[in-house]
């Protein structure tokens, strides 16, 4: 009902780790498609080896290659390759919570026998940022309209959206013109066009982590430039003066580099 989509760049120090992290999981069937992103330093090797070892009737691992580098293209790609329902991206370089695929099919089931079927299912999760204390990643202000919420909090990661694929597919995937903060563009995407969504606060679920070789980068002032090409793509996609407001405030944000900022969403009440 689910497949999980991880796209590897350089990752062979690592990647063992999140791989047997997913192999913990308590529940059966898994689908995983491993998507190399043109790696040289071994990491499919150690991507193979984990098939070898792993591969099963139930636990079906899959590869394929994307030339093009950058995150979005193969997300995209493996995101072409799913034949599930549901569609999970993850990172490679972070720690899979063993619990979670039977959350979500205990959830899901319960969706379906109310002929409720949601398109994103939406999540917190625990984070580390260098060395510093893990902490739970939750900026989810309930009451708040959402699009803003995101525009200025970005509760929405990679990490913490579960797709119906064709949903995912019909909004077009990911931004491949977008190389940093994709999952915070894709999030508000996603919420403009109004997806029937569960936010699920039971648990923090997974592991990520943030440091200088990450997507998330060690700060915003090393990535400005990139982030700021996010915020143009998001300022191309929207048009009421809420989410207009919103944006200017990220933007200050990014310039400024005012800490606690985003708790001004909390002032976008939904309408």
């Amino acid at each position: 009902m689910i497949t999980v989509v991880i796209p590897i760049y350089n990752r062979a120090k690592v990647l063992g780790r999140t791989l047997e992290s997913i192999a913990a999981s308590t529940y059966r069937p898994i689908n995983l498609i491993l998507v190399d992103n043109g790696s040289t330093d071994g990491s499919m090797d150690v991507a193979q080896d984990f098939q070898r070892k792993y591969m099963s009737d139930d636990f079906n691992i899959y590869f394929t290659e994307e030339k093009q580098k950058g995150a979005s293209f193969a997300r995209n790609k493996g995101l072409s390759r799913v034949k599930s329902k549901y569609v999970y991206f993850f990172d490679d370089d972070d720690l899979f919570d063993k619990d979670f695929l039977q959350v979500f099919e205990e959830l899901l089931t319960k969706f379906i026998n109310n002929h409720n079927t949601p398109d994103m299912i939406c999540l917190t999760s625990n984070m580390q940022v260098g060395n510093k204390k893990p902490f739970v990643r939750d900026y989810h202000i309930q009451g708040t309209d959402p699009v803003c919420n995101q525009i200025i909090a970005g509760p929405l990661n990679t990490v913490s959206m579960i797709f119906r694929t064709e949903f995912l597919r019909n909004i077009g995937g990911w931004n491949e013109n977008v190389t940093t903060w994709d999952d915070w563009e894709l999030g508000v995407r996603a919420l403009l066009h109004s997806p029937l969504l569960y936010w699920c606060k039971d648990k923090a679920f997974h592991m990520t982590f943030v440091h200088d070789d990450s997507q998330t980068g060690p700060s915003i002032k090393s990535r400005k430039t990139a982030i700021m090409n996010a915020i143009n793509e998001v300022g191309k996609q929207i048009s009421l003066p809420s989410h207009r407001r919103a944006l200017m405030i990220r933007r200050l944000n990014v310039n400024c580099h005012i800490p606690g900022l985003w708790r001004v969403a909390r002032l976008f009440r939904k309408q």
